[in-house]
């Protein structure tokens, strides 16, 4: 938590201190599910719980990633701004395919569709780095 308030203050020059708050409420939620399985221990309570868990961190993360992006391409111009959009596209969509891939959402789609998403995504992305 230190470290994301360190990134928030200095590199993101942010007063808000959103990520620390929500990190310390994550940090919160898992201690209280830590205890509640602690009380009562149930196998499929504690998947649960981890699932809820990784779900949210792999939200949480991939939103900061994304917040971070934009603010690069607001601050940028030139080719370095294209290169940012570029990345950001990739990035998008490879999170993108990632959410779609989840148990909650596989029945929207085929299941072939998910990982052409992702390559994409991820395909862009390396084709940007590789662009002068």
């Amino acid at each position: 938590m230190i470290l994301a308030r360190i990134i928030e203050i200095h590199l993101l020059n942010s007063k808000i201190q959103f990520t620390t708050k929500l990190l310390i409420g994550l940090v919160s939620f898992l201690i209280i599910m830590l205890v509640i399985t602690s009380i009562y221990y149930n196998s499929s309570l504690i998947i649960l719980i981890t699932r809820i868990g990784m779900y949210s961190a792999n939200g949480v993360a991939a939103f900061l990633v994304l917040i971070f992006y934009i603010r690069l391409i607001y601050r940028t111009i030139g080719n370095v701004r294209k290169k940012f959009i570029l990345n950001f596209m990739g990035i998008l969509l490879f999170f993108i395919g990632i959410i779609l891939d989840s148990e909650l959402l596989q029945h929207l789609l085929p299941v072939y569709i998910y990982p052409i998403i992702s390559g994409t995504g991820l395909l862009i992305f390396i084709i940007s780095q590789k662009k002068d």
